[in-house]
C-alpha cells in the first residue's frame, strides 16, 4: 500500500506544478503534427496527361505521367510513393474521401490497407519501372519521372483543376522526414 501512496504523491507533485499539463500537451501537439503532413517545400511536382504504357501482361493505352524534381540543396530519398483516386471535400465537412473521375487501369499494382495505387521508378534510364525508391539530386536536370496507368483518358481541366486524386509522396533529406501530399 505504500508504493500506491507514493506513486499518488507523485503524481500530486506532477499536477501541482504543472507537468502533467506540459506532458499532455506535448502529445497533442504530436498527434497534429502526425494529422498533418510536413511537405518538401522544394520538391516539384508536375502531373500531365500520358500515352500507352505497359501494364504486364498487357498494355494501357492511356496514363498519368507524374514528373518529381527538386530544387533544394540536398538530396531528395524517395523512400515511397502511392496515388489515391479520392478526395476531401468540404461539403462532406472532411469525414470521408469521395472518389474522383480518374479511372485507373485495374492490373495497376494496389495497396489495399491505404486504398491507394504505388508508383515505381526507374533503377536506370533503359530499363523497366520496378523500384520503389529513389533518389533525386539537387538541380534542374535531375528529374525522376513515374505513371500510373488508365481505362480511359483523363481530361486536362480535371488535372489542371486538382481534381484527380491525391498524390502521397513518403521521403527523407538530410535533416529531416515526413509525407509530402499534393493534390493532383
Amino acid at each position: 500500500m505504500n508504493i500506491w501512496n507514493t506513486a499518488l504523491d507523485g503524481l500530486e507533485w506532477f499536477t501541482k506544478h504543472g507537468f502533467l499539463e506540459m506532458l499532455f500537451g506535448f502529445g497533442v501537439l504530436g498527434l497534429i503534427r502526425r494529422a498533418f503532413p510536413r511537405k518538401y517545400e522544394h520538391l516539384h511536382v508536375n502531373v500531365t496527361s500520358g500515352g500507352p504504357v505497359s501494364v504486364p501482361p498487357q498494355s494501357a493505352a492511356q496514363s498519368l505521367q507524374i514528373h518529381l524534381s527538386n530544387a533544394g540543396l540536398v538530396n531528395l530519398y524517395i523512400a515511397r510513393a502511392y496515388f489515391c483516386a479520392k478526395q476531401r471535400h468540404w461539403w462532406t465537412l472532411w469525414l470521408w474521401n469521395k472518389p474522383t473521375q480518374l479511372r485507373i487501369h485495374p492490373k495497376s499494382d494496389r495497396i489495399v490497407d491505404k486504398d491507394a495505387f504505388e508508383l515505381k521508378f526507374r533503377p536506370g534510364p533503359a530499363s523497366p519501372f520496378t523500384e520503389y525508391e529513389t533518389l533525386i539530386h539537387p538541380g534542374h536536370p535531375h528529374r525522376e519521372s513515374t505513371w500510373l496507368a488508365l481505362e480511359s483518358p483523363v481530361k486536362q481541366h480535371l488535372i489542371d483543376q486538382r481534381r484527380c486524386g491525391v498524390l502521397y509522396i513518403e521521403y527523407a533529406t538530410s535533416d529531416h522526414q515526413g509525407v509530402h501530399k499534393v493534390n493532383v
